[in-house]
């Protein structure tokens, strides 16, 4: 059985809902939890940053768990072993969602990988989790992943419902996750 956590992004935003969030990741984890973090949505200049702020979002969260932390590498096959190590894969989102994309993508067993685990995608890692997404920032509907045949939608608002509509005509039917901001929907399998 796979844990899919997906979330909007804006993890940054001070709300419940993300508090909810990475309490919510933590959830089911051994009390010794390796935490594989991959940030290839982003800036690799950003990713000492990042890793500092998901390390105090998850210390918030955590109720006593030793935490291992580690960032994924662009060696496929270290990656690969990174996540078959890991408890938990959270994959956070950015303005690089095709880069994202395209690292994933090399990983054909991918659903494989994350058999047993706990994989959380925010924003453009949600995307690219879907068989379809809408991105504001790539500018139209995309094919993801598939791990998860659904059709999702990140920081959704009233304004994307032409997408959404858009989307649920494009490909095969399935259903359609459009999330609000903070936000995130479980789906396990």
């Amino acid at each position: 059985m796979i844990k899919y956590i997906l979330h909007v992004g804006a993890t940054n935003m001070e709300s419940i809902h993300n508090d909810n969030f990475f309490k919510e990741m933590l959830k089911g984890l051994p009390s010794l939890a390796n935490i594989l973090l991959i940030y290839f949505a982003k800036d690799r200049k950003k990713w000492e940053s990042l890793t500092n702020n998901d390390k105090e979002n998850f210390a918030k969260a955590n109720d006593g768990k030793e935490l291992n932390f580690v960032v994924a590498s662009n060696n496929i096959d270290e990656l690969r072993q990174q996540i078959k190590s890991a408890d938990l894969v959270y994959m956070r989102g950015g303005s690089l969602t095709d880069v994202l994309l395209v690292e994933m993508s090399r990983l054909d067993d991918l659903q494989e990988l994350f058999d047993g685990k706990i994989v959380s995608g925010s924003s453009a890692g949600a995307y690219i989790l879907s068989k379809y997404f809408y991105s504001q920032d790539m500018g139209g509907i995309f094919e993801g992943t598939g791990v998860l045949p659904i059709k999702c939608t990140a920081h959704y608002t009233e304004k994307k419902d032409p997408f959404i509509k858009q989307m649920k005509n494009t490909g095969e039917e399935l259903e359609v996750y459009p999330i609000p901001e903070t936000e995130f929907v479980i789906i396990e399998k």
